[in-house]
């Protein structure tokens, strides 16, 4: 067992890089995108924070084609990360946190943005913490 090939020899290192370099821009022009579009105000809970919605609601940008362009493709430059360092653990550590942001969405955030902003149906809104 001590001579075993680890996962990160088993694939070839330019596998690695290609992937690596791919998911994480991916990840980051997803993140930047969906900024520009709402806006920094949009972030960061001021809404929670302050009980009442600051943003208007948003469907244009990478937020026609995602819900939450943030927390779902917007979190691929981790995966990329563990990738590019052939970190397993890494790799782990961002799954761990995408699961993490996606509890946190469904547990707490969602019912907020719901209850916060008027939502009609088919309406997107402001989704993204």
């Amino acid at each position: 067992a001590l001579h075993a090939p680890r996962w990160e020899q088993a694939v070839p290192g330019l596998l690695f890089l290609t992937a690596g370099v791919a998911l994480f821009a991916v990840g980051i022009v997803i993140k930047l995108w969906a900024t520009l579009t709402v806006g920094v105000d949009a972030y960061y809970f001021r809404d929670m924070f302050l009980g009442r919605p600051l943003a208007p609601a948003c469907d244009s940008g990478p937020y026609r084609f995602l819900r939450n362009p943030m927390y779902s493709v917007g979190q691929l430059q981790g995966y990329g990360y563990a990738l590019l360092y052939g970190s397993f653990p890494g790799f782990v550590a961002a799954a761990a946190g995408h699961l993490l942001i996606y509890t946190f969405y469904i547990a707490i955030e969602r019912p907020f943005v719901r209850s916060t902003y008027a939502l009609d149906a088919g309406v997107q809104t402001r989704s993204d913490g």
